[in-house]
């Protein structure tokens, strides 16, 4: 229908007791879709990858969905078949407005507790990425910001892989 509104999906979520519905829009899709894409060129078909999976973390119920997550090849689901924090190597969050505090905050301090080595923030309204690597004490040692146009080089992470956000759309 012409002039019809996007149609809004929701992500549900839970984090630190609060449970959270954001929408998702299309900058959103087309940034997780460019990271996926990315990992599979890098990784192979065969790559452990999710996207909007829970994932329980660390704290108080933090049954957190990334937006996207590298799983260890050999990673396999718990007693309970959910995906294990600890086989967990990189996540990608796309900020959506009503989930950045959640992404740099609470989920950031879960992500490193849970010593995820590589994080990965990319935010549509901003223009720019975050990496955070090396995690100790709840916290990242390493917070590097790349302007969307930059590449995210990760050369240096387990990853050891370019992420170009020349085509990462804007808000």
């Amino acid at each position: 229908m012409e002039g019809a509104a996007e149609e809004e999906r929701h992500k549900v979520e839970i984090v630190e007791r609060t449970i959270s519905m954001s929408p998702q829009r299309d900058a959103r899709w087309k940034t997780i879709f460019a990271i996926l894409q990315a990992l599979l060129e890098a990784f192979g078909k065969g790559v452990n990858i999710v996207s909007d999976v829970r994932i329980d973390f660390l704290g108080q119920l933090n049954g957190l969905a990334p937006d996207v997550a590298k799983l260890r090849d050999d990673a396999e689901k718990d007693s309970h078949g959910r995906r294990r924090h600890e086989d967990v190597e990189f996540i990608a969050e796309v900020i959506s407005k009503d989930t950045a505090r959640n992404d740099y905050g609470p989920k950031k301090t879960a992500y490193a507790l849970a010593e995820v080595p590589v994080y990965l923030i990319a935010d549509p309204y901003t223009g720019k990425c975050r990496l955070f690597t090396q995690p100790k004490d709840g916290d990242y040692i390493s917070d590097l910001s790349v302007t969307y146009g930059g590449d995210v080089d990760m050369t240096t992470t387990l990853l050891g892989l370019v992420l170009p956000t020349a085509d990462f759309p804007r808000g």
